[in-house]
């Protein structure tokens, strides 16, 4: 995070410890609150998906004690009818919802969420389900954990021509590795090969992601499953035909898989890129979709936004404040 940015969210913290929660909730009134998690602090198998800032399993325990406390927790059931017969949601509602599909969801957030009888939603990237793929990020995370850890030079040199010869090389090997996003994503399977890396066994021996029969289990048990797109690509970097068969690909299978009667989407990382012919062309797919816009209600009706506390760093009511009154001054200012 930038100088600017590390003053002005410090700025804002400090201002939401001298603001109740109740006055910034009558401020901001998105018509449903949303919170948005994805992990546990230093639980995954992958040191730099490590580095993110997720809550420990306490602190997730005592974000959902206050939820309890201060909001009513809704399902999506509830909320999709309420939309349906175009009724407000009871004041101070709260939905909980975990992007990724991964199985600490199901290790670690579940048997709490549980424990304390409270409903959420899950959204699953399709292609990753039963390990079946691995995301372009953690593959890449791979190759950059296996040069570091290499003593051959044969293999910098061996991945330094592959990178020159397809014209991917920068300044050095970590940059050009660091630059091979989603629209290069192809070459990771090439550049595995070079280094000896194999993302089959790493899936088959780590299991990142929930299984069927975990998704199955926790569906029985009254949480609900959505989708978030087939290989979590940004839309930003996608044609608009990409971008619907995105999201409309990883619907059909999650629904048809799962055996759901609602159709629910969360964007990975942002909707901030998408158009309106986008949403009017996937209205008929879906019944709620979700971004990250913070708390806000935002010009698509079923479009919900959502916010980020696991990654604020901040206790739960502070946090709550902190974004509550971000998203109040980003409105006041646009």
């Amino acid at each position: 995070m930038s100088l600017s940015k590390n003053l002005a969210k410090s700025s804002v913290v400090t201002l939401s410890k001298f603001i109740g929660l109740a006055s910034l909730m009558r401020l901001v009134r998105p018509g449903i609150y949303v919170v948005n998690y994805h992990s546990i602090a230093d639980a995954d198998v992958d040191p730099y998906i490590n580095q993110n800032t997720y809550r420990t399993a306490n602190e997730f325990e005592d974000d959902l004690k206050f939820y309890l406390k201060h909001f009513r927790i809704l399902s999506m059931a509830e909320l999709i009818e309420c939309l349906k017969i175009n009724t407000p949601t009871p004041g101070n509602s709260l939905l909980i919802t975990f992007d990724d599909g991964l199985r600490i969801n199901y290790d670690i957030q579940y048997p709490i969420l549980k424990r304390y009888g409270i409903t959420a939603s899950f959204f699953l990237t399709s292609a990753f389900i039963d390990n079946k793929d691995l995301h372009h990020g953690r593959k890449l995370n791979l190759l950059m954990q296996r040069l570091s850890d290499s003593q051959d030079d044969s293999i910098k040199k061996i991945l330094t021509g592959y990178l020159a010869d397809h014209g991917l090389l920068k300044k050095n090997i970590d940059e050009s590795l660091s630059a091979l996003d989603y629209r290069k994503k192809h070459h990771l399977e090439s550049i595995a090969n070079l280094m000896d890396v194999d993302f089959t066994k790493y899936l088959e021996k780590h299991r990142p992601y929930l299984s069927s029969s975990q998704v199955n289990e926790m569906l029985q048990n009254g949480f609900e499953f959505g989708a978030h797109s087939i290989d979590h690509p940004r839309y930003s970097q996608l044609s608009l035909e990409d971008q619907i068969q995105q999201t409309t690909g990883s619907l059909d299978y999650v629904v048809n898989h799962f055996k759901l009667n609602y159709r629910l989407f969360a964007f990975p990382y942002s909707d901030d890129s998408l158009s309106g012919e986008f949403f009017d062309r996937i209205r008929p797919h879906v019944d709620l979709t979700f971004g990250m816009g913070g708390f806000r209600s935002g010009p698509i009706s079923f479009n919900i936004q959502r916010s980020d506390v696991e990654s604020t760093k901040l206790p739960i009511e502070l946090a709550l404040k902190y974004r509550l009154l971000t998203s109040g001054l980003r409105s006041i200012l646009n």
